[in-house]
């Protein structure tokens, strides 16, 4: 990665996103710099490091976003994240279900599948 990377980004990415944090932004520094440099600060070194919320409970309001939006790609990383932030699988669940209310069932029982994934790659049973 070229060394103008925003360092509370680069710290952010590595923290939550271990496996795909830095290499989501080499996709977007090979893509376009510029905007690898507004996603760095604006997201990682922006957003994710307000104070307000916890990394825990924003990783959850990312999975609750995820599962009505139905991008599970993007809903696996989150789950990941969450974990990694001190959530607890009930409790990534518990957000699944909730979002049931507002995002109806089909997307719900698409994200429960896709959050069995997750675990699975996590307990080594895929």
């Amino acid at each position: 990665m070229a060394p103008d990377h925003n360092p509370k980004a680069l710290d952010m990415a590595d923290r939550l996103f271990p496996t795909v944090g830095r290499k989501r932004l080499q996709m977007l520094e090979d893509l376009d710099p510029e905007f690898c440099r507004l996603f760095e600060d604006f997201v990682y070194a922006g957003l994710y490091q307000r104070e307000v919320l916890d990394q825990r409970t924003r990783g959850l309001c990312a999975v609750a976003a995820l599962t009505a939006l139905s991008r599970l790609p993007q809903l696996a990383t989150h789950i990941r994240a969450s974990l990694l932030a001190g959530a607890s699988r009930e409790e990534v669940q518990e957000v699944i279900f909730q979002a049931s209310v507002y995002a109806g069932m089909p997307a719900t029982l698409v994200a429960l599948e896709q959050m069995q994934r997750v675990y699975a790659e996590l307990d080594g049973s895929l």
